[in-house]
């Protein structure tokens, strides 16, 4: 008897420090390693802040396109003004400015993309693609700041249609579910305007023959009837209510704001 005592013994001195499940040796740094556990994830040292969602200070690329069946700024004066005002204040802010009918090919280092009338060309599809949406999402996703350029309706003028641009818009916006339409005079909810308080917002825009918005949360009012903002997947979408609002040079103070002050 003695002699099988003294085995089970053995036994319970090999088996100490063993996990009780599996009966193997418990790893360093378990729930009895004690001081030797390793260093935690406090020990990592502090986060540096980013200037706004992925580095908006560091992006300098101010990108002007008319993809997807937009209007090319300066085609006809009564649809989209020409650039030259807007590119010079956009290098005065000492920010590269770039134009052209495509999507940019590396948005990541944009800082801000305005997109002019999309779906107004008569002879391009007159609703969004699954690409557009992607590209959008895409964009935003990294922070990016996108600036849909509506107008008015208007029967078609050299092949690009006011009616069909607002209902390739209003399509898009509510398949990425923004609070923000405009031609749906009876969006249910609209948000009355007041005094828009956001930081981008402004007292008014210079607007001769601009769109209304309709506006709905979580979107809000940046500028009564004539701009909105929803913030979307990381990013932010601005709408404006008439191609002329940052092409003729009469709305500075809200150019600088969209141009210069990070996303909140």
């Amino acid at each position: 008897m003695r002699s099988v005592l003294a085995l089970v013994g053995l036994a319970l001195g090999l088996c100490a420090g063993c996990d009780g499940r599996t009966g193997s040796p418990l790893p360093d740094g378990g729930p009895s390693g004690g001081a030797d556990a390793g260093p935690t994830v406090a020990d990592a040292g502090p986060t540096v802040a980013d200037a706004g969602p992925a580095g908006f200070a560091s992006r300098n690329r101010v990108v002007v396109t008319w993809a997807s069946g937009g209007v090319p700024p300066g085609a006809n004066r009564y649809l989209a003004p020409p650039t030259d005002s807007f590119q010079t204040y956009v290098e005065a802010q000492g920010l590269t400015f770039e134009s052209g009918p495509d999507w940019p090919s590396d948005p990541d280092a944009v800082r801000v993309l305005l997109w002019v009338m999309p779906y107004a060309n008569e002879a391009e599809p007159a609703l969004p693609s699954s690409a557009d949406v992607e590209r959008i999402t895409g964009y935003l996703s990294g922070g990016g700041r996108l600036v849909v350029v509506g107008d008015r309706g208007f029967s078609a003028i050299d092949g690009y249609s006011g009616f069909q641009s607002q209902d390739g818009v209003d399509a898009l916006l509510e398949q990425l579910g923004v609070g923000i339409r405009l031609a749906e005079e009876s969006l249910p909810g609209q948000l009355s305007c007041g005094a828009p308080s956001h930081p981008l917002s402004v007292a008014s825009l210079s607007q001769p023959a601009g769109e209304s918005l309709e506006v709905i949360e979580p979107a809000t009012w940046l500028s009564c009837s004539g701009a909105a903002y929803q913030a979307h997947s990381g990013g932010e979408i601005i709408v404006v209510g008439d191609s002329q609002t940052f092409f003729t040079g009469s709305n500075e103070d809200f150019s600088s704001k969209v141009l210069t002050v990070p996303p909140s």
